[in-house]
């Protein structure tokens, strides 16, 4: 039987990785551009959007996970406004008429949770799976392996943010990359409040994150993980693009170190690194909706995937197909109703 290991590198850029210089990134032999669907190729795609269109192999339409932050009203609704954006040439106008119309009329004042999406994600087809960290993930569900919700699930929440529960102690480590309580973070006033506490925490709790996947491992020998690493985009959001080139140059290094240590603790059959989008400085993204504080943006256009297997990926929604070729297993996109447990109507709306 296989085994895959999955790091999501959030942020990584594949334009920036062609500049530097990365050990272990740069011994994958099969690496290319990852892209999210046309519709999100002219603004910044939500980190919610696009790993949730990668985890599933579905498109945003029928996964209907618009933002982080908000979930939609009506599919109809993003039917309808995809098949009129599709006609339009340009990217970011074709962008415009998809996004704009749904964030105006077609979203409710609610976090998005789990049960939302009605298909299965990727380690709900595998026997044996860890998955840390993915963002939209919240509540926690029944399947045949070990889950920590992502982003943006809180620290301690009404319903499971973890399945098995008895691994919560695990997940409480990585803090929901809760990096600073209830302080101000850089990005929300100019003035960069709280910056170097803000830049430490990322890399302390990036750092328990690939030590929590390290020692579950060595107890259960999973067939899939599926791990999520923010330090790059959390970072970069805070860094000027010129006047912190080191500093961006170091998380790269960083995680591409902490990736091979991670490699040769689990030992897998084979390796695939991701990214949900690039960065790209903040006055070039023509996002409407930035943060006072906010150095780097989402770059739609260059997200990434490296992999010692060619997988042959050229879009997001085609991670999760391709994926489960290499475990003999057929891609269905069928409804699926997941099972969170204590059934519950309780929710806290989350807004990050």
């Amino acid at each position: 039987m296989t085994k895959l290991l999955v790091v999501g590198w959030d942020g990584a850029s594949h334009n920036y990785l062609e500049e530097i210089q990365l050990d272990y990134y740069g011994s994958l032999q099969n690496q290319g551009k990852l892209l999210p669907e046309d519709v999100y190729k002219g603004i910044p795609i939500d980190s919610g959007t696009a790993w949730t269109t990668i985890t599933t192999g579905t498109g945003v339409n029928e996964h209907g996970f618009l933002s982080i932050n908000n979930v939609v009203k009506s599919k109809s609704f993003l039917n309808f406004t995809k098949s009129i954006a599709k006609l339009i040439p340009n990217r970011k106008l074709r962008t415009y008429a998809f996004y704009g119309p749904n964030k105006l009329f077609n979203l409710k004042d609610r976090t998005p949770r789990s049960q939302d999406v009605q298909y299965k994600r990727l380690w709900d087809y595998i026997d044996d799976s860890l998955t840390v960290s993915v963002p939209l993930t919240y509540p926690a569900w029944k399947h045949n392996g070990v889950m920590f919700s992502g982003i943006p699930a809180p620290k301690d929440g009404a319903l499971p943010t973890s399945y098995p529960q008895s691994y919560e102690d695990y997940r409480k480590r990585i803090n929901a990359y809760n990096y600073l309580g209830g302080k101000k973070t850089p990005l929300e006033e100019s003035s960069k409040p709280n910056l170097q506490e803000y830049k430490d925490r990322i890399y302390e709790l990036n750092e328990e994150a690939f030590q929590v996947v390290e020692e579950l491992d060595e107890e259960r020998d999973f067939q899939l993980i599926f791990g999520v690493f923010p330090i790059i985009d959390d970072l970069l959001h805070a860094l000027d693009p010129e006047d912190n080139r080191d500093e961006i140059e170091a998380a790269y290094e960083w995680i591409d170190n902490r990736t091979q240590e991670l490699v040769e603790k689990v030992n897998p059959d084979n390796v695939l690194i991701l990214s949900d989008h690039g960065m790209m400085p903040a006055e070039e993204s023509l996002n409407p909706n930035q943060y006072p504080g906010l150095e780097m943006d989402h770059d739609p256009m260059n997200g990434i995937w490296a992999s010692n297997t060619d997988l042959e990926l050229e879009e997001q929604k085609d991670v999760t197909p391709k994926i489960l070729e290499l475990f003999g297993k057929e891609f269905k996109k069928e409804k699926f109703e997941m099972e969170v447990e204590p059934d519950t109507e309780e929710f806290e709306d989350i807004k990050v």
